[in-house]
């Protein structure tokens, strides 16, 4: 048994925008959903689904839901124009096809399309490879979505597992420095609320993390032992009592963290790498970052 079948993960979903003519029905059996299979994908229109709504909110919510979309522009049928304008204002990958080039819109001419001359082996060739290449965008592009926060570190922007240029905090000693975090969503959608947040330093850091109240008090984190899914050798983990709440297109929230350089003999001028953990209901962002300290103030 190939590792395909074994898989419990649901199929991507490709839903199909076609007329509902007899005369399609072998282009679609044989040529669409031939080819989704062959991608690893399901296809569907929506006379095969049983539903209560009225037609045209069914087709609007299969849109909405789909990974991909591919629709049959033969014959310029105006329902499947309507529908194909509709995915488009939603950014949906919309993969078309004709028998005939001239009833692919002038406008629409310059996205994927596929002219198959009523052919399903022509059909097959070409489609095949191009849902195999949506599947894998459609995929990408959903990560983005639900994922895309700008986070700024004292006005440095720090993009999630990049490391930018360090973000320089000058520590006098014993002092205690602010780390101001935005966090933005830059996304179309209003985004998931944030209601844990950590901070991870590596095992050697000379660091210590500080919360502060909102009368300026500052009180000392408790650190915990990090999980052992943590990278490499991040080890201690401090939990912010912060949370940010769902954020309209736009919207940001901001949040100080307080560091201290430990005043230990041994410790001078030098660097500590941290992360940033935001934990969404799609999963854990990690955005590293580097402070350098001076405990002269000359850096």
């Amino acid at each position: 048994m190939n590792d395909e079948a074994k898989s419990t993960k649901p199929k991507p979903f490709v839903f199909v925008l076609m007329p509902f003519d007899p005369t399609f029905d072998d282009i679609y059996k044989f040529g669409i959903k031939g080819s989704a299979e062959q991608a690893g994908a399901f296809a569907e229109r929506v006379d095969e689904q049983i539903f209560s709504e009225g037609i045209l909110e069914r087709v609007f919510n299969q849109i909405n839901k789909a990974d991909v979309i591919v629709a049959d522009m033969t014959a310029r049928n105006p329902n499947v124009f309507y529908e194909v304008g509709y995915a488009h204002a939603l950014d949906k990958i919309v993969l078309l096809l004709t028998q005939n080039v001239d009833d692919i819109p002038f406008d629409l001419q310059h996205h994927q399309h596929i002219v198959y001359e009523g052919s399903i082996d022509k059909l097959r060739k070409e489609l095949t490879p191009r849902l195999h290449w949506a599947i894998k965008e459609s995929n990408k592009r959903s990560v983005t979505t639900q994922h895309e926060f700008e986070i700024r570190l004292n006005d440095v922007l720090v993009r999630p597992l990049q490391k930018e240029s360090p973000l320089v905090l000058r520590f006098r000693p014993g002092g205690i420095e602010s780390l101001n975090v935005t966090v933005r969503n830059i996304t179309i959608e209003v985004s998931p609320p944030i209601s844990y947040v950590y901070l991870l330093v590596r095992h050697d850091s000379p660091l210590s993390i500080f919360h502060f109240g909102r009368n300026g008090e500052r009180f000392p984190l408790q650190l915990i032992n990090a999980p052992d899914d943590t990278t490499n050798d991040f080890t201690k983990l401090y939990r912010l009592k912060v949370e940010v709440p769902s954020l309209p297109p736009g919207a940001f929230e901001m949040f100080s963290i307080g560091i201290r350089a430990n005043a230990t003999p041994d410790i001078g001028d030098g660097d500590s790498e941290m992360i940033l953990r935001l934990h969404t209901p799609q999963g854990a962002l990690d955005h590293k970052f580097q402070v350098l300290f001076s405990r002269s103030g000359e850096l």
